[in-house]
């Protein structure tokens, strides 16, 4: 953490950000592809992406409101939306532990009721939702998903899937657990997922 902190600071103190540009180094009428790899969609509905064409990749969005307003679960439908498109993003977790985050997405990603996953209250079928929505984070995992439709057991399930499985190499969603976050800390971690992802990130949660 000190040394990160050394690093930044020296960043900081040396790094210049101004960009001189003369009327000859832009081009004004820009590709449509080259315009779509600089904007992000959010997934918050479709007529907010459409109305805005989605947000800069460089742009800090800042949510609020009161206690159990819904800036959690906000955050966690923006952070599930880019893993369904393929992208990789970070969550950096600041309240809930890195366990409960992952079973709130995973409820997003399956369509089951939080609360009913909580207490280990799911119907076989919304099970069977959150078992391939588990695999689908693996590679290659049809056959264990497969094998779970056999024997039913969720333990045995998950344990084959991790023991035998790696992850996707481009479609990951990573949840960083600290109640003592930094903003060098975050940046540290960003920057290994830049160095790991590179264009897949595209969305840090914090």
């Amino acid at each position: 953490e000190n040394l990160s902190t050394i690093a930044m600071t020296i960043e900081e103190k040396t790094h210049t950000s101004e960009k001189v540009f003369t009327m000859a180094d832009m081009m004004l009428f820009r590709h449509p592809d080259d315009l779509e790899k600089e904007r992000v969609y959010l997934g918050l509905n479709n007529t907010f992406d459409a109305v805005l064409g989605g947000v800069a990749r460089q742009e800090l969005i800042l949510i609020g409101g009161k206690r159990g307003s819904g800036k959690s679960i906000t955050s966690s439908n923006i952070f599930i939306n880019q893993y369904e498109n393929g992208n990789s993003s970070i969550y950096f977790s600041i309240e809930m532990t890195a366990y409960e985050v992952m079973e709130r997405n995973l409820s997003i990603l399956a369509n089951v009721d939080l609360q009913r996953l909580k207490q280990n209250k799911l119907t076989d079928e919304e099970v069977l939702k959150v078992v391939k929505a588990r695999a689908g984070m693996f590679q290659e995992s049809d056959q264990t998903v497969l094998d779970f439709l056999r024997h039913r057991d969720r333990f045995k399930f998950e344990e084959q899937l991790v023991r035998n499985h790696q992850l996707k190499p481009d479609n990951q969603m990573i949840i960083v657990d600290d109640r003592d976050l930094t903003i060098s800390s975050i940046d540290l971690h960003i920057g290994k997922a830049k160095a790991k992802f590179g264009e897949k990130l595209k969305v840090v949660v914090v």
